[in-house]
């Protein structure tokens, strides 16, 4: 059995991005950039206003006092948007809005509040100073600069970067398409008579819905019993997507056949069970289909309804960003807090235990959400992160220093 991290770094190891294709910029939103982004030219592009003021060159307002007042005459008016390039004469000032291009020889912009305005000429009673509200040419972005590197997701922020610097498609990774197969026979769907000895199918959903959240296409293939020729043929058609999800059918008992369904199909196991609760019957696969030069990474998920969601939280979502492309590893955000009760656990496995945490003061307490069994999927409604319990800790005292991971949901 392998510890959390031997199990996640063989995952990791063995996961690639699915390939690359040019993106319309507008379609790009959360793709994963899969080129460096350098710019052809600088932002912005010239000198320009920050207020609607008027241009002037601050020596020329060097003798400005309260009792004496610098006068300068208007010469012109430069708009957002205006082209060609304008020249200020010396001992002059030329009205200007927010954008304008700064003319040569200004070398400051003066707030339009700041001045009086007297038969085309304005009066000022103090001085300018050099570089008074002019937004440089580069200041954002110098030509030749790395703007964005490879392997980032596109934002709001990054879209909006990229139109500055005028591209209109971008290099982005391939979104792999990763196919969910929930197995068992006591499996009915949302809309099927609730038999005495059948339950729903929740995974299915809360699959698909964990796939999209880690930006990627959740492709649904159905329920499978427990019967090797039905299992055969619903692995067969996952197996030809980019990735395939299972959930059930891992653990020990003599229905649970899918690992022995994808040995016969041909598939590799890489390793069963992981030193984890819960989670602990997960295992990671490989298939390698003839022509493709990359294996389909098979994650075979226990199917206790939080047992689910906890080993593809720490297990299978870190594996679907980098095959989306992204770098950084594990992007879960962690944090430290205090535990509020005591935790004990004899097993020697790592816990994630679901847990409560609050800001008291700037201080983060976090307490047990309640039951902690593996069935009881509501307690993923209460929690609000995962607390990180390690193998070696047998005793989690209230009052230690604990790591929590936040679920994503609640962010």
């Amino acid at each position: 059995m392998l510890s959390f991290d031997q199990a996640l770094a063989k995952i990791i190891n063995e996961v690639s991005p699915t390939g690359t294709e040019l993106c319309d910029l507008r379609s790009s939103h959360l793709r994963v950039l899969a080129q460096n982004v350098v710019a052809g030219y600088d932002v912005p592009r010239f000198d320009n206003s920050s207020m609607d003021g008027y241009s002037l060159r601050a020596e020329d307002t060097l003798g400005a006092a309260s009792d004496r007042g610098a006068e300068l005459p208007i010469e012109g008016e430069i708009g957002a948007g205006d082209t060609g390039e304008r020249t200020l004469k010396p001992g002059s000032a030329c009205r200007i809005f927010t954008g304008g291009a700064v003319p040569r020889g200004a070398d400051a912009v003066i707030e339009q509040e700041c001045v009086e305005v007297v038969d085309k000429k304005i009066l000022l009673r103090t001085p300018v100073s050099s570089g008074r509200n002019i937004r440089r040419r580069g200041e954002d972005v110098l030509f030749g600069q790395t703007v964005l590197e490879h392997g980032v997701s596109i934002s709001a922020a990054r879209l909006g970067v990229l139109a500055s610097l005028g591209l209109s498609q971008v290099l982005v990774y391939s979104t792999p398409r990763v196919a969910i197969l929930t197995t068992g026979n006591e499996l009915v769907d949302v809309d099927e008579p609730l038999e005495l000895g059948k339950i729903r199918d929740s995974n299915s959903y809360t699959l698909a819905s964990l796939v999209r959240e880690a930006g990627c296409v959740a492709a649904p293939i159905g329920r499978a019993t427990d019967s090797i020729p039905v299992l055969s043929e619903k692995l067969k058609v996952g197996l030809s997507h980019d990735a395939l999800i299972t959930s059930g059918g891992v653990s020990v008992g003599d229905r649970d056949l899918v690992l022995e369904t994808l040995k016969e199909l041909g598939a590799e196991i890489l390793f069963w069970k992981v030193n984890i609760k819960p989670g602990m019957p997960f295992a990671f696969c490989l298939f390698r289909k003839q022509g493709k030069s990359k294996p389909v990474p098979v994650f075979a998920l226990p199917g206790n309804p939080v047992s689910t969601m906890v080993t593809f939280l720490q297990l299978v979502r870190p594996a679907l960003e980098k095959m989306r492309g992204l770098r950084g590893g594990h992007l879960n955000v962690r944090l430290r807090a205090t535990l509020e009760q005591d935790h004990e656990k004899r097993d020697g496995k790592r816990h994630f235990v679901r847990g409560i945490v609050r800001n008291e003061n700037g201080k983060l307490l976090v307490r047990k959400s309640g039951s902690q069994s593996s069935g009881v999927l509501t307690s993923m409604l209460v929690a609000n992160c995962l607390v990180i319990i390690p193998e070696d800790v047998s005793l989690a005292k209230a009052g230690t220093e604990v790591e929590i991971e936040l679920l994503r949901e609640s962010l």
